[in-house]
């Protein structure tokens, strides 16, 4: 019986993604809604079944696709603490990161789960690209941090300490990315990866790790574009470099 509803209820979304991917949603939110109906009551009538963590996943995916962020960021919660050895707790964790990344802008706490996700799933295939969304965390948050100064004027007080620190730490999240799945992480994300700890490096005025990250990311990987913009930063900043060759 719960294998049956179960099935139908997967049916109905995926019927939906269907209809979501073609741009038709008018089509595509009746689908999600029935299918949002069947998972949970999958939760509701087989607490314990086999198919509850997945019900779980699912219920809360189909209200982030209906554009209900803040009851699916909830159910994305729930998920890792009820069901909390389902393989689909290092999915449900990105989702909700990236909820809080993307609709509530709330950078130190995507920058958080981001980060325990790697921590806690280190051989998961969304790991690096993680370690890279944390770093970018924590430069959105020292953005932030100068944004706030410069709107509050004379009477702010100057950030220099902490945007100082967001920096390091989004550099030291990118330098683990690049050297800890050096071998499994794409070749364009750890390009990324070297250039972005270049440019964090040298906005935390550390000049001659700016400097070895930039030439890294050139000789490394000449061809790609992050390779371009490194060379286009280490011919601005020339008079910052001199000395370091």
């Amino acid at each position: 019986m719960v294998e049956g509803e179960y099935l139908l209820a997967n049916l109905y979304q995926e019927l939906a993604m269907e209809q979501k991917e073609a741009k038709n949603m008018d089509a595509a939110a009746p689908l999600f809604t029935e299918a949002l109906a069947r998972f949970s009551s999958i939760l509701s009538t087989w607490p314990d079944s086999k198919f509850g963590a997945r019900a779980q996943y699912h219920k809360a995916l189909c209200l982030e696709m209906l554009g209900d962020y803040n009851r699916a960021s909830e159910e994305y919660v729930k998920m890792t603490y009820l069901f909390p050895e389902s393989p689909l707790v290092g999915d449900a964790s990105i989702r909700l990161a990236t909820y809080y990344y993307t609709q509530e802008k709330r950078y130190d706490i995507a920058g958080r789960i981001y980060s325990s996700f790697q921590r806690r799933f280190p051989t998961h295939e969304k790991a690096d690209r993680a370690l890279f969304m944390s770093a970018q965390c924590h430069m959105k948050g020292a953005e932030r941090l100068m944004d706030e100064y410069r709107k509050a004027g004379s009477k702010g007080v100057n950030p220099a300490a902490l945007v100082k620190e967001e920096y390091l730490s989004a550099v030291e999240a990118l330098n683990t990315l690049t050297e800890k799945y050096r071998e499994t992480a794409s070749a364009g994300l750890r390009a990324q990866a070297l250039y972005w700890a270049g440019d964090a490096s040298l906005r935390a005025q550390v000049y001659d790790q700016a400097y070895l990250y930039l030439k890294r990311t050139v000789f490394e990987y000449p061809e790609t574009e992050w390779a371009r913009r490194a060379r286009g930063l280490l011919l601005q900043e020339a008079k910052t470099f001199e000395g370091l060759e």
